[in-house]
């Protein structure tokens, strides 16, 4: 299991606040890392790929959330695709490995999994007969919704209403002063009735009733009624009353099911805030009748709602002003996720009975990088009052999570190894580091008319998108390139210069406080990664509370040092592995692994082997981790 974005150093604190049971649990009867170090830069996609691989994105290939296009000489520095994508990983990852090695694998959620392609026919070569026709997916099943989102999450007001249309087949009578508003999910329709049920003491509108397809009862492919409730001021509400069922819809032949949620509903219709959760079609090698079966126990995939909540659209936040209503929605709309979650997780468990279980949240990623700015002491934008009313919010989500694990180890029954992971730490940022406009203040970099990076005239650059903490020489070895091969070092060395001396004119802090050269970090520990063999980059770290970004903004002669998008700050991570804030988390228990263990010096690239160890298969054929020996107990080793 992954918690993306736990932070060794808040998952302490939380643990020392009582807010994890079931993960002190896990380290009573266990092992657990005093921390684990990332590649670099520490970011999801690399972090996972690190840790499903055992080995360090050189090799793996995962140089960053979004990575180059390969081959160079075809393909410019401006080019990407996502580095979650399956194509992106030159390594094989355990849950391949395992499969290969004839154990049943089932992946519900994991970067570098989707296409499922790739894996597949590696696993029909490996497996020769056993893997023929449907027979694969005695072996593997893997199933992904991320790349495949038919709407994001909504909150729908008052804007669109208007007097219901004909074909609701209700009476005149119910009818009466209701209002309606039609929202759309793929090819779906659905539509929205708000009236007065007379079933319902409180006078005025106090109803939703939602159809999907069709206005038309029997035209319509689902149905659910809401009534409104605020989100409450403690625990969130119990998902199965407060939310509507799954309602289906679909786009082309992909299918999926949306949730909603009536928070408040003014008998006038004068206020309104219903939502609609995020949607996703379910996509991998899937085969029925598994799929329709898995669907069922999870009608949903991941709802992420703290970029609707970071842009107000859950309501005021308490760093403006806010009365802790958004929050309270936000958490509402976590704990539903996570009831999903586990139904899915235990179904899987149940009915599937793999030998190797995968699964991922991102709520606590998206929760730091919306809250860690205030949270963080470390922070620009720390506030401790603020801190002190926040807390409970971002405190309460990793408590979901931790019940979520509790659910698991529960349904996966004494006899298993249970593994959690977090792929990199988190630390509050005020300032954002303007990478690529130093480099075009000392001409190494030149924009087009319509602010896009001419090639035809940049020498160095922080491709945009995939590399904000790397500079690279634009040589000939990447289409477009101008700088000779040889003439590369030279135009890093300038470009070191131009970084290092670089200074943010409101605080006299120099952003970059160190420049890492990829050849040199690979002779001697930590190794970490450092990109592609071939190298033509440098990579730089920053001083505490500023974040790079390569993005060149409209105009030249913007400044090098920018406030964040959010006035209250941001959580980031990326940072150099080995800063305490970029730690992140390891912990194992189950046969086999000792009691009370506390292990010292865990790297990413030790877990595959370890994990292999543990269940009996090979380590990835790339790991160049160690087996973490003191946490295991004699008879397995």
């Amino acid at each position: 299991m992954s918690w993306d974005g736990a932070a060794d150093w808040v998952v302490d604190r939380l643990l020392d606040e009582g807010a994890l049971p079931n993960l002190a649990a896990m380290a009573e009867h266990g092992a657990r890392a005093e921390f684990s170090v990332t590649g670099f830069p520490s970011k999801t996609a690399l972090g996972h790929a690190t840790v499903w691989t055992g080995c360090w994105s050189d090799r793996h290939g995962v140089l960053s959330n979004d990575v180059p296009v390969p081959p160079p000489g075809e393909h410019t520095l401006l080019e990407t695709r996502s580095g979650y994508s399956s194509e992106a990983l030159a390594a094989e990852p355990i849950y391949v490995t395992a499969a290969k090695a004839g154990r049943r694998v089932v992946v519900l959620s994991a970067t570098q999994s989707y296409p499922a392609g790739p894996h597949v026919e590696a696993l029909r070569e490996a497996l020769g007969a056993e893997a023929e026709g449907d027979r694969l997916a005695e072996h593997y099943l893997s199933i992904s919704g991320f790349e495949n989102r038919l709407a994001r999450g909504e909150l729908l007001g008052t804007e669109t209403l208007s007097a219901p249309e004909e074909g609701w087949a209700l009476s005149e009578t119910t009818l009466q002063g209701a209002r309606e508003l039609t929202t759309k999910v793929g090819d779906t329709d659905l539509f929205v009735l708000l009236y007065d049920d007379p079933g319902v003491s409180t006078e005025g509108l106090d109803t939703a009733l939602i159809r999907s397809g069709s206005r038309d009862p029997a035209q319509a492919t689902g149905e659910t009624r809401l009534h409104p409730r605020p989100a409450p001021e403690t625990a969130p509400l119990d998902p199965e009353r407060w939310w509507s069922g799954p309602l289906p819809v679909t786009s082309g032949e992909r299918r999926a099911n949306v949730f909603f949620r009536l928070f408040r509903l003014a008998p006038d219709g004068s206020e309104l805030a219903l939502y609609r959760r995020t949607v996703h079609a379910l996509d991998g090698y899937w085969p029925e009748p598994y799929l329709g079966e898995y669907l069922a126990a999870y009608p949903g995939f991941h709802d992420d709602p703290f970029w609707l909540y970071g842009e107000g659209g859950l309501g005021e936040p308490l760093m403006t002003g806010g009365d802790g209503t958004a929050e309270r929605r936000t958490l509402e709309i976590v704990t539903h996720d996570l009831a999903l979650t586990t139904a899915g997780s235990r179904w899987a468990l149940a009915h599937l009975a793999p030998d190797l279980l995968m699964h991922y949240t991102p709520q606590s990623d998206s929760a730091g990088h919306t809250w860690i700015g205030v949270l963080d002491p470390r922070s620009p934008a720390y506030d401790a009052p603020l801190a002190a009313r926040l807390w409970p919010y971002y405190r309460r989500v990793f408590e979901l999570q931790d019940a979520w694990l509790g659910a698991l180890v529960e349904a996966a029954g004494l006899n298993t190894v249970v593994a959690l992971v977090s792929d990199h730490g988190m630390t509050g940022i005020g300032h954002y580091f303007q990478v690529n406009r130093v480099l075009e203040r000392a001409g190494l970099l030149t924009r087009n008319e319509d602010g896009t990076i001419d090639l035809s005239r940049t020498r160095a650059l922080a491709p945009p998108v995939w590399s904000p903490f790397s500079v690279w020489a634009n040589t000939t070895d990447h289409a477009g390139g101008i700088v000779a091969p040889a003439d590369g070092p030279a135009v890093l060395a300038e470009a070191e210069a131009v970084l290092l001396s670089a200074i943010d004119p409101d605080t006299g802090v120099h952003p970059v406080t160190r420049v890492l050269h990829p050849e040199t970090a690979r002779a001697a520990p930590p190794h970490l990664g450092f990109g592609p063999a071939e190298g033509g980059a440098i990579y730089f770290d920053l001083a505490p509370g500023y974040y790079p970004r390569s993005d060149l903004g409209k105009a030249t002669g913007e400044p090098v040092v920018t406030p964040p998008n959010r006035p209250w700050g941001e959580g980031h991570h990326g940072f150099w592995p080995e800063r305490p804030e970029m730690h992140a988390i390891f912990y194992v228990a189950g046969p086999g692994v000792a009691p009370g263990v506390t292990l010292h010096d865990v790297r990413h690239i030790d877990v595959a082997p370890t994990l292999s160890h543990l269940i009996g298969i090979p380590a990835p054929p790339c790991s160049e981790g160690r087996v973490l020996d003191e946490a295991l107990v004699e008879e397995v080793r």
